[in-house]
């Protein structure tokens, strides 16, 4: 009896100290708490219609309307420089322009006088060779009486014409002699004229180039003048966008000096060819500036306007899912709210805004935070912003900017 009990004994010791250690387990295990997953909120919003300008842009730099170098048709030394560097030199199209540049005209003066006292000199030849003349043609005409009466000669009156003919070619070559005079006579005058250079246009003054007793030298420059009342700048367009520039076009144009203003220009003119090496082709844009507030030298960003469509409906650009094939937009339909995203074709786009041209209509809840988050058919909670809130950083009409490579540098 006392063998049988001690195993008793142990198995009941056994069995106890497994249901406490089973008691204890469970009390010290952490509940299961079972949570309801929450939908994903999402900012939603819906499209609006506003006027689209499509717009390319470019650097360039700006020119002068007209930039001429004076220089001296004649040589000599220069006496005076009316105009310094700044200067403007007004022209009045009623009066001859203004003398920008005097060079010494002693010698001009001494050979206009020299020419002139030869011309004097031939005409008062000329003057004697027609007397000559008048004199042989009366003698011919008194030969020509005294011949028929019988009084001179045949041969007489022969030599009396030949005397005429010969006293008419003098006369001929004194005409020819004064003339040409006259004419060394004008080269005079010119040369004594261009001792003075006038402006050729109304301008400000450049360069000043020399000094008051400097040699004035037909290939050295004197000054540098300058039209600014229109300024231009050229920039040159790829050739996948030269068929969106016409002439007509206007184009704004901004400078670091006026970081807030906008100057209104036009395209003048467009090159009918495009250079092989970089298939671009340069464009001449043309600004107004009446106040001389740009400058030849400034470097300039050029917009040109090439489309401009009204009421169109665009999206924020953040609504757009760019899939790999086709741009996707997620929008927000049914009850409870799920995601559907839609395939959507896209227009302008300025990098805020979105052109739709086709895929969501303006009455559409469209995703605008949390898109990238999303599945589609993912049920969501939606948080609408109307679109003048979520727009409110977009300006009124939105433009394509288009980069061309490396005309466009850091913007």
């Amino acid at each position: 009896m006392k063998f049988f009990l001690v195993p008793v004994a142990i198995i009941a010791s056994i069995a106890v100290g497994y249901v406490l250690y089973e008691q204890m387990e469970a009390q010290e295990a952490p509940a299961i708490i079972t949570v309801e997953k929450t939908p994903l909120a999402v900012r939603v919003t819906q499209p609006t219609t506003r006027d689209v300008v499509d717009q390319v842009e470019f650097v360039g730099s700006l020119e002068p309307k007209a930039d001429v170098q004076i220089r001296s048709r004649v040589r000599g030394y220069i006496t005076a420089l009316p105009y310094d560097v700044g200067d403007f030199v007004q022209i009045d199209i009623e009066s001859p322009g203004p003398v920008v540049v005097e060079t010494d005209n002693a010698s001009s003066r001494e050979l206009l006088n020299s020419s002139q006292a030869a011309l004097r000199v031939a005409q008062a030849q000329l003057q004697a060779k027609i007397a000559s003349e008048q004199f042989a043609a009366s003698n011919v005409q008194r030969q020509a009486t005294l011949q028929e009466s019988g009084a001179v000669t045949p041969e007489e009156a022969e030599q009396a014409q030949s005397e005429l003919l010969i006293a008419k070619a003098e006369v001929e070559l004194e005409v020819a002699r004064v003339a040409k005079v006259a004419s060394d006579v004008e080269q005079s005058k010119l040369a004594l004229l261009h001792t003075q250079i006038e402006a050729p246009f109304s301008g400000f003054v450049a360069e000043r180039l020399v000094e008051v007793g400097d040699l004035a030298n037909p290939d050295d420059p004197l000054l540098r003048i300058v039209d600014i009342s229109i300024v231009k700048t050229i920039v040159f367009v790829v050739e996948k966008d030269f068929p969106r520039i016409k002439i007509g076009q206007g184009a704004l144009l901004q400078v670091d000096a006026y970081p807030k203003e906008s100057f209104p220009g036009r395209v003048v003119r467009t090159s009918p060819v495009l250079d092989p090496d970089t298939r671009t082709a340069p464009i001449h844009i043309e600004i107004a500036n009446p106040q001389h507030r740009l400058k030849p030298g400034m470097h300039a960003r050029v917009t040109i306007e090439t489309e401009t469509r009204k009421n169109t409906l665009v999206v924020p650009v953040a609504a757009l899912l760019e899939h790999a094939t086709e741009p996707l937009v997620c929008v927000v339909e049914g009850e409870p709210p799920c995601i559907v995203q839609r395939s959507v074709v896209t227009g302008i786009n300025n990098g805020k805004l979105v052109e739709i041209l086709a895929g969501i209509d303006q009455q559409d809840s469209i995703v605008t935070l949390g898109s990238h988050l999303v599945e589609n058919g993912q049920q969501v909670h939606p948080l609408p912003v109307p679109p003048e809130t979520e727009l409110n950083h977009s300006p009124n009409v939105i433009s394509s900017s288009v980069v061309n490579g490396a005309q466009v540098g850091g913007e």
